[in-house]
């Protein structure tokens, strides 16, 4: 199987993505933001990153991955409760 990396990994979309993944026998390293919830992942089989798209912390997260799916986005770029279509 492929070593994959998924970006957003820990979010709704991401988790289901990954956990497939996980379960069709891949190796999945998952990238999210610190704050995100990672538990429940099986850790055997992943590898988790934590850090921002927008600085270097990505780099190690993506260091002999086959395949990247990005699922990474920003859900609430306001930050005053509205979505980012709102704001």
């Amino acid at each position: 199987m492929s070593n994959v990396l998924v970006t957003g990994g820990a979010g709704s979309m991401g988790r289901l993505v990954s956990e497939k993944l996980i379960n069709d026998g891949h190796q999945v390293n998952i990238f999210d933001l610190p704050q995100a919830n990672y538990e429940g992942f099986d850790t055997s089989k992943t590898k988790i990153f934590k850090g921002n798209l927008n600085d270097s912390s990505i780099e190690e997260s993506i260091m002999g991955v086959d395949t990247v799916i990005h699922l990474a986005a920003i859900s609430n770029e306001s930050g005053n409760g509205k979505k980012a279509s709102e704001a």
